[in-house]
């Protein structure tokens, strides 16, 4: 993830962690071949020494999701959620918030 710095005249993109643990629900609607979930839970951020004085701030998530298996062991799936940390970037003047809204995700799995 980046966020965004902005200088006078200049923009500058830089790095953060984030890690979730979460819980998800989940139930096959057709043939164990497309499923629908929900998922929450907490949210680990690090942020950069470059925009923030913190360590670590926590927060929290939640999301809805599409899986389809196109086999047994492999599926795409699609996700839409939010995402709220409260994170300022307290060494940005204005002090402008990051990690917080509206999520996306695509991708695909493979289970074993």
């Amino acid at each position: 993830m980046k966020i965004l710095q902005l200088k006078a005249d200049q923009t500058t993109w830089s790095p953060y962690g984030s890690f979730r643990l979460g819980i998800r629900g989940r139930q096959p609607v057709i043939e164990e071949k497309i499923y629908l979930y929900g998922e929450g839970g907490s949210t680990l951020l690090l942020p950069n020494s470059t925009f923030s004085t913190e360590k670590t701030h926590w927060g929290g998530y939640g999301l809805f999701g599409f899986e389809f298996r196109a086999t047994r062991q492999f599926g795409y799936y699609l996700e839409l959620g939010t995402m709220g940390t409260g994170a300022k970037a307290d060494k940005v003047p204005a002090t402008p918030i990051y990690a917080n809204g509206f999520t996306s995700s695509v991708g695909c799995r493979i289970n074993f």
